[in-house]
């Protein structure tokens, strides 16, 4: 399918336009400032998508190269709905500061519109009983039928009120799309539902049903525990019904006729998309993690030393649902988690930060749990590695990798962070030649033998 956008327009002022597309929505800036770290293309487009999620007009960007602003623009329309234009101070140079402008295409009046329709669709579609593939397919042929391929759009240049196709205004209100219409509704009522997706941007390697090859755009899907494709554009034939040629199918299906840089998308999700609610519930089902009182997992909440020492405890054994005695010394360490900080005290793998103070509601960061597993593992501190340099073992042990160090630079280490961690770390090696996976096994074993609770 044709998309006429983004591309690069060459203004003569010192300001270049990537996309087509205007609009009356006030201007989302990221200014760059004189100090700070240095930030490349996935950083500034997480920065953007914070920005607009969050309603800020500014924060710190400090590029120390020319970006590249195509790969900016595909990463912000990974996560991001709508169509817009992104401006950028042209002049700079490497260490000068740059500004970003990002404008929506959609007025206020379209956006209103378009949550309304979402909830109506919705609201028709979806049943008590259906389970996400049910949902994701049933809005997946809602969309097929109520919706025609815009040939016209996908071949000429359209601003302003003719760029609805390009939106998920123009799919689920006027009924005529262009594939990133498509895209962004189908992103949207998948969203309302509460199962993750998002946009890929690529081109067609191949005619596509309305005969034409070039840009593209379809969706990635993220249900049963797997991801998944689905191209609703190409699904649509105009034959009466929705085919399903191209829904929920894997890469050797999808990589026959489409093709797009996955593996910076695959990045991304570092930074954008962390939580796996399947690893969750593997790590349920060993008893290690939880959810937070309301019976959620909670995997976009920040955790803090309380949850890191359970989670510690947890890796070695330890059963935080048995009483425990309490025989630490500190004040503030929450009731569910004294078991456990007392039990980490008692072998001296918990220490406070003063006599009295362990400091349960501060915020963890990678480093600090990431030294709690390999303490698990039976890795010293001071002999295999140091509390600053634990990541640098865990990139070693397959534990964490450069995209997720990459991605904690610039947002927070969160629950999601904690399953991935704890996910990898039960195949990984263990000072004893042992996994975690192994070594929690024989001690559920040995439980299970001795009549005693696992």
């Amino acid at each position: 399918m044709i998309r006429k956008f983004p591309f690069l327009i060459r203004a003569l002022s010192m300001v270049l336009v990537i996309c087509l597309m205007l609009s009356v929505c006030p201007l989302i800036t990221i200014r760059a400032h004189a100090a700070g770290i240095v930030y490349d293309e996935y950083d500034t487009a997480y920065l953007l998508l914070k920005n607009m999620k969050d309603g800020n007009s500014s924060t710190g960007v400090h590029a120390f190269k020319t970006l590249d602003l195509d790969l900016v623009i595909e990463l912000v329309f990974m996560d991001f709905p709508h169509q817009f234009s992104l401006y950028y101070d042209a002049n700079h140079k490497n260490g000068e500061e740059t500004s970003f402008q990002i404008r929506w295409a959609e007025n206020a009046e379209w956006e209103a519109a378009t949550k309304k329709r979402v909830k109506e669709v919705v609201a028709e579609i979806i049943k008590p009983d259906m389970t996400d593939r049910d949902k994701a397919k049933a809005l997946h042929d809602w969309l097929v039928i109520n919706c025609s391929y815009d040939k016209k759009a996908a071949t000429e240049n359209v601003t302003g009120k003719d760029a609805a196709p390009y939106t998920a205004y123009g799919a689920l209100v006027n009924g005529k799309a262009t594939c990133a219409g498509y895209v962004n509704a189908y992103t949207r009522l998948l969203r309302e539902v509460g199962i993750p997706v998002y946009r890929i941007d690529g081109h067609s390697t191949d005619a596509d049903n309305q005969g034409n090859a070039g840009l593209h755009a379809w969706n990635y899907v993220y249900l049963e525990g797997a991801w998944w494709y689905v191209d609703v554009t190409w699904d649509d034939m105009d034959v009466g019904l929705p085919l399903t040629h191209y829904f929920l199918v894997d890469d050797k299906v999808i990589n026959k006729k489409h093709a797009a840089p996955m593996d910076n998308y695959i990045r991304f999700l570092s930074f954008i998309a962390p939580e796996r609610r399947d690893r969750a519930e593997y790590l349920k089902e060993w008893g290690l993690f939880k959810g937070i009182q309301n019976g959620n997992f909670d995997l976009m909440v920040r955790p803090d030393r309380a949850q890191g020492a359970v989670m510690m405890a947890r890796l070695l054994g330890f059963d935080d649902a048995d009483p425990y005695e309490v025989t630490h010394p500190f004040s503030d360490v929450p009731a569910w988690a004294s078991g456990a900080v007392s039990y980490l005290y008692e072998l001296k793998l918990a220490q406070g930060t003063s006599a009295k103070q362990f400091s349960s509601a501060k915020k963890m960061t990678v480093n600090e749990y990431v030294t709690l597993v390999l303490r698990a593992m039976d890795y010293k501190d001071g002999v295999d590695f140091t509390w600053s340099q634990a990541s640098e073992l865990g990139k070693t042990l397959g534990i964490v990798d450069d995209d997720l160090l990459a991605a904690l630079r610039i947002r927070p280490f969160l629950r999601a962070d904690i399953v991935n961690i704890t996910y990898s770390a039960m195949e990984a090696k263990c000072a004893d030649g042992f996994t975690l996976e192994e070594r929690l096994l024989g001690i559920n074993n040995y439980n299970d033998s001795s009549g005693e609770a696992v």
